[in-house]
């Protein structure tokens, strides 16, 4: 496509005024109206203003997380807190690099900078400019009292405030990480800006920091806006928390005012009646609610009301999590983008642990404890008062697009999208064993790198579904644009251990794609493929796709087996024509890129998992390939036997 079928699609699915908006956003580049809007200037001088700032978070005591965490979960916690002494960062919650504050090109407005290179991804920048790491330094803090952590804190604070003059250079360059970055110095100024951890210089600077960062959130809202995601609800909830915070500053009643606005706007428009969340990410989904988290807690501070229309779609959005989670590990299937957020650490839960923000979010916004007394509490006592942590535990409605086996559960993904897709991984199915994620979503990766890794793990070919003439569902416009989006729609069953679905993501070629998911006994499954051709165009290629976890196999004619622990899976996959005819498959079997059975062509980036950002680790993919003639059903037979 060239620039105006792009824009004009754009228009279409978008809609007049989030085009017109990114582009006004783009025209005040070339104006040159953010530059003077955002001035190289230095930080903000305090000089006649009293501030009284008010505590966000609610500050543990040791005596708390000494009774809350067990040995090892005190041991790791110190010994994450060590590595920030030693300056060092987990990034992303796995490798362990520099945590170094001091980015290139910081003579450059941070308008001249580009986030597409893909020989550099800005996110390796940003991500300890986050200052993530203020959350584990200040549990560590709070739990042993070791005074080499303030001082960790106040050295790596001077440190970013050398490096990164105002509006200078990367760290400046994306509204949402200077909001992100507010909330953690917000943190920060709880528990580490007492006297006895401070000097009166280092709190004025530290106060003028988080000024500079509020005052660098409004004059960009417009691309938040235009975005109407995790941006917007972010920057909301960082100028919001800064207007509370800043209590005596003359522009705080402005900040809260303009925060609060978009922050119910956000709620109202993007989260779905059902709770879903307009980026269909299971890591976005946390971030949102995260930060609302935030601002609920600046708002019971405040004394402002979250109105009835956004505290429903907070209510719903805070229970969706609880009907898609591993019960046993708070894991959840790899949906949508993830790129690595963890924005409040707060937590003794690993990464892929979503128990602790499903307990907070719900006993925030639902009036209601998800959980059980438990680790993933942590959460809930940093950010809520004393009355919402002994609520009494809710059942959470099944999700419906969820089957439950004896060991086993599946979900069969189809989405109905009302803004910009993630992936285009319609009737993808994901299935766990025991608390295995065995057919699994190959996550992100990267958005930026040179190619094959060029955030292609978002296409069609990586998921759990099907492939029509080496086509993905959608039509990819760029990095995060999809167009054309394919719609589905999931159809009511008589039976209540089946789901069915269809998408018209090949309706262009004409084809019809329905998929079913059916329990046939306590651990046993069926995935069936119907494809119907309305087009005189036949014999065009059908991949099906299923990506498995790294486990032992074996392979014989059309069935693999894996080996479990005390379990295993045997896996079949058939294709028949309208007659009910067995047609010929071909296989393709490849691990980490590489070719182990079959021949012929494939994109190089199957089997790779990515459970998180820039994370990529060893996977099976399974291709079965066939030819379409006018009807056709693929069947894929899952047994999980002891």
């Amino acid at each position: 496509m060239n620039r105006f079928q792009k824009a004009a699609l754009a228009i279409r699915e978008l809609g007049f005024k989030k085009v017109s908006y990114f582009a006004l956003y783009r025209a005040g580049f070339a104006l040159g109206l953010w530059r003077s809007l955002t001035p190289p200037s230095s930080w903000p001088r305090m000089d006649g203003i009293i501030l009284r700032p008010k505590p966000i978070f609610q500050i543990q005591d040791r005596e708390y997380l000494s009774n809350l965490l067990k040995a090892g979960d005190q041991q790791r916690l110190l010994e994450e807190a060590d590595l920030i002494l030693n300056g060092q960062l987990r990034f992303f919650s796995n490798e362990i690099h520099s945590l170094d504050l001091c980015p290139s090109e910081i003579d450059r407005h941070w308008t001249q900078i580009r986030d597409d290179n893909p020989n550099l991804d800005i996110k390796f920048i940003w991500e300890p400019a986050r200052f993530g790491w203020v959350f584990t330094l200040g549990r560590a803090y709070q739990l042993n009292a070791d005074p080499a952590f303030p001082l960790a804190f106040w050295r790596y604070f001077e440190q970013f405030m050398q490096a990164n003059p105002l509006n200078m250079g990367p760290n400046w360059a994306s509204g949402q990480e200077v909001a992100l970055r507010l909330i953690a110095l917000v943190f920060a100024w709880q528990v580490f800006a007492t006297p006895q951890t401070s000097t009166a210089q280092e709190r004025s600077l530290l106060l003028s920091a988080v000024v500079a960062h509020a005052q660098r959130i409004p004059p960009t809202l417009l691309y938040a806006r235009a975005q109407n995601n995790n941006h917007l609800i972010s920057e909301a909830a960082g100028l919001y928390t800064a207007g509370v915070f800043l209590e005596g500053h003359p522009l705080a009643p402005q900040w809260k005012k303009v925060g609060w606005k978009w922050l119910n706007k956000a709620w109202q428009t993007q989260i779905e009646a059902d709770g879903n969340y307009i980026q269909q990410s299971s890591n976005y989904h946390r971030l949102m609610l995260q930060v609302s988290l935030v601002a609920f807690a600046a708002s019971q501070v405040a004394a402002d009301k979250i109105p009835a229309a956004s505290i429903n779609r907070l209510q719903a959005a805070a229970i969706w999590p609880g009907s898609l989670i591993e019960s046993s590990t708070g894991a959840m299937p790899n949906l949508g983008h993830n790129d690595g957020s963890l924005f409040l650490p707060l937590s003794a839960s690993d990464y892929a642990d979503y128990r602790p923000t499903l307990q907070a979010a719900c006993r925030a916004f639902a009036n209601q404890s998800a959980l059980t007394p438990g680790i993933w509490d942590e959460l809930s006592y940093w950010l809520l008062a004393k009355d919402k942590l002994t609520l009494p535990i809710a059942e959470i409605p099944a999700h419906p697009h969820r089957l439950n086996g004896q060991n086993s559960w599946a979900v069969l993904r189809a989405a109905h999208y009302t803004d910009r897709p993630a992936h285009a991984d319609q009737l993808h199915v994901d299935l766990w064993f025991r608390g295995q994620n065995i057919a699994c979503d190959a996550g992100t990766y990267r958005y930026t790198a040179p190619p094959p890794w060029d955030h292609t793990l978002a296409r069609t070919a990586s998921h759990n579904t099907l492939t029509i003439n080496n086509q993905d569902q959608m039509q990819r416009a760029s990095r995060f644009l999809w167009l054309r989006w394919a719609q589905a729609s999931l159809h009511k069953s008589p039976l209540t251990s089946t789901l069915t679905a269809s998408h018209n993501g090949y309706a262009p070629l004409g084809i019809t794609h329905s998929r079913s998911l059916s329990l046939l006994g306590p651990d046993e499954w069926l995935v069936t493929d119907q494809l119907t051709s309305h087009s005189a165009l036949r014999n065009q290629p059908v991949i099906l796709h299923w990506l498995l976890s790294e486990l032992p196999w074996s392979f014989s004619q059309n069935q693999i087996t894996v080996q479990l622990q005390n379990a295993a899976l045997r896996l079949s996959v058939q294709a028949f024509n309208g007659q009910g005819k067995l047609l010929p498959l071909e296989f393709q079997l490849i691990r980490a890129g590489e070719l182990l059975q079959g021949s012929g062509e494939y994109p190089p980036y199957l089997g790779w998992v990515s459970p998180t950002y820039s994370q990529r680790l060893p996977a099976l993919s399974i291709r079965a390939i066939s030819s379409l003639p006018e009807v056709m059903k693929l069947v894929s037979h899952w047994m999980f036997t002891d």
